[in-house]
């Protein structure tokens, strides 16, 4: 129970992160921390989900004519599983690596 309560408390303060560094369109290259939930979801199992948290850090480089594209790459750590009872549990850690990219419409 600390341990979700430490990662609640964790995402509450680094959520506005990501939105205050977004909003710098002065800028050509930005980064920034992700923290966020994470839902598993299995289908046709007697077993239910087991949600967890994901972490990583991400950069983002903006390109092109009047920086309308940029390039987002990242790396993530996250976790996906479900679970039978408190006993049995059955979860896969996965570290990724996105990469996007992006085009801006519109003002926003």
């Amino acid at each position: 129970m600390k341990k979700i309560l430490f990662f609640l408390l964790l995402g509450f303060v680094l959520i506005p992160t990501e939105k205050i560094l977004a909003d710098d369109d002065d800028k050509p290259f930005y980064k920034g921390i992700r923290v966020g939930w994470q839902q598993s979801n299995f289908s046709n199992s007697d077993w239910g989900d087991l949600s967890s948290f994901y972490a990583g850090f991400f950069g983002v480089k903006k390109i092109g004519l009047g920086k309308l594209l940029s390039f987002y790459s990242g790396l993530e750590f996250y976790q996906i599983g479900s679970q039978e009872d408190n006993d049995n549990k059955f979860v896969i850690s996965y570290i990724s690596v996105p990469i996007n990219l992006r085009v801006k419409v519109g003002p926003v």
